[in-house]
């Protein structure tokens, strides 16, 4: 996710040398050594000080002028700038001049190791610096969680081209330093304000030969459309799958259909589904298979050309040999399908080998329930949707469109129309939003849903 604030950067880089190093010198508590960010000629006098200053901003060529979201005429500003961070390492440390510079060097050494030792710092990274405070996160608070991972890489500069750097001061030595190019950082865009229209279908055309090859998902995506124009219910086939949370919906709204071929050779098969959301779970779940007897609801069904079921909101399975129950949350997941082409008995162990065919995406939405009329005081309108999870938690991010405008989510309304005027509020059970158009006059207005990625079917709001 893209950031506003560089300095949380530098603090994460900041807190890796000083956990890292605390441990490389067995453990000695905080404030041994000091970690500041100032222009190297403004450190002073200073003791056991590490300095990491960013001096340079480039931006990143390869990110360089991507499209961004929706279609906007300024599009550019709606994708993140790609950013390459330019900083100068430098040890000081002034107390003896008999020593200064031999601890200049071995500070400098236990720096070079921990950037070298730890190239990408993300998430997951903890750092145990010693004297019993524990493992403790490296990147910023603030980036956790939006995968924001940071690539450090040595820079490699020559001698003369260092010198460079300090020859401001003819009478000042170059001192002893690194640099290191951090990437990519990227800058948080403006929002989209408009959307480009729905593509219902794609085409997957590399396939392996000979063994279980999914080709592509499908599923019906049912609506009714405004009265005014007709009204009735529609049905309409989209490739990829689109489907919706609606347990029990007839006709069904949560049929997703993968087509493929040798689908049911082998021994036996398994249908295999994996989600993004899933692997930041604690534990994480990279993947899971999907057992019939444990998950009735999804109705799975396997032939050689087709594998059809039913998506539900949870998913249950065995975990390390204990029962796991996971969310089904709106979102885009993979398919694919696991093929158990040997099964044998071995030195009293039963040993299976197995292939896995590649992977198909579908999405899993919201379901729209409905809308009630414009409150007539605030001009507000409600929309329901269907009770399979909770809209407001925070894994979930919630995008709404209305007649090809993008709304702002707020926490809550301010009572502000400038603020108010085109945005909406989440709750469990919907969205509250305050409409950009007149609803007070008749009419329909196309509403787009989309949580994670995934979007609901075609609704109108009809005044």
């Amino acid at each position: 996710m893209p950031l506003a604030d560089l300095s949380l950067v530098t603090s994460s880089l900041r807190t890796l040398m000083d956990l890292n190093m605390r441990r490389l010198m067995g453990g000695v508590p905080p404030g041994a050594i000091s970690i500041s960010t100032l222009p190297p000629e403004k450190v002073g006098a200073a003791q056991n000080t590490l300095n990491l200053h960013l001096y340079h901003i480039a931006e990143d060529r390869y990110y360089k002028n991507m499209p961004g979201p929706g279609n906007d005429a300024r599009n550019i500003a709606r994708a993140p700038m790609a950013l390459a961070l330019f900083y100068i390492l430098t040890a000081h440390h002034e107390q003896n001049p008999d020593i200064d510079a031999l601890t200049q060097q071995r500070l400098m050494g236990l720096a070079l190791k921990t950037m070298h030792d730890y190239p990408i710092v993300g998430d997951r990274l903890m750092i145990d610096a010693g004297a019993g405070a524990g493992p403790q996160a490296v990147l910023h608070p603030a980036l956790q969680g939006d995968d924001n991972p940071l690539q450090i890489i040595l820079r490699p500069l020559t001698p003369e081209d260092t010198l460079a750097f300090w020859s401001t001061d003819d009478q000042q030595t170059a001192r002893l330093s690194a640099y290191y190019e951090v990437r990519v950082v990227m800058l948080t865009p403006e929002a989209p304000e408009r959307f480009p229209g729905i593509v219902l279908s794609i085409g997957e055309y590399v396939r392996a030969l000979g063994a279980a090859t999914l080709t592509g998902s499908r599923s019906t995506v049912h609506f009714t459309i405004p009265a005014a124009i007709g009204g009735g219910a529609q049905a309409v086939t989209v490739e990829p799958a689109r489907v919706q949370l609606n347990p029990g919906s007839a006709p069904p709204n949560d049929s997703v259909t993968l087509l493929g071929s040798k689908l049911t050779s082998g021994v036996a098969q398994s249908l295999v589904l994996r989600a993004a959301a899933w692997s930041r779970l604690t534990p994480p779940v990279n993947r899971v298979e999907l057992d019939p007897a444990m998950n009735p609801g999804w109705a799975l069904s396997l032939a050689a050309d087709r594998i059809d079921f039913r998506a539900q909101p949870n998913l249950a399975f065995i975990d390390g040999g204990v029962p796991r129950i996971v969310d089904v949350l709106p979102g885009i997941y993979a398919a694919s399908v696991r093929t158990v082409i040997g099964d044998r008995v071995f030195a009293g162990e039963r040993m299976t080998s197995g292939v896995e065919s590649n992977q198909i995406a579908f999405a899993i939405g919201p379901r729209i329930a409905g809308h009630g009329p414009p409150d007539p005081v605030t001009r507000r309108i409600r929309i329901d949707i269907v009770a399979a999870f909770d809209l407001s938690l925070p894994a979930l991010g919630v995008e709404l469109v209305v007649q090809g405008d993008a709304y702002v989510r707020l926490a809550a309304f301010t009572g502000n129309p400038a603020i108010d005027d085109g945005a909406f509020v989440v709750d469990p059970a919907g969205l509250l939003l305050q409409p950009l158009f007149n609803p007070l006059v008749p009419g329909f207005h196309a509403v787009r849903l989309i949580v994670n990625g995934a979007e609901a079917q075609p609704f109108w709001i009809e005044i």
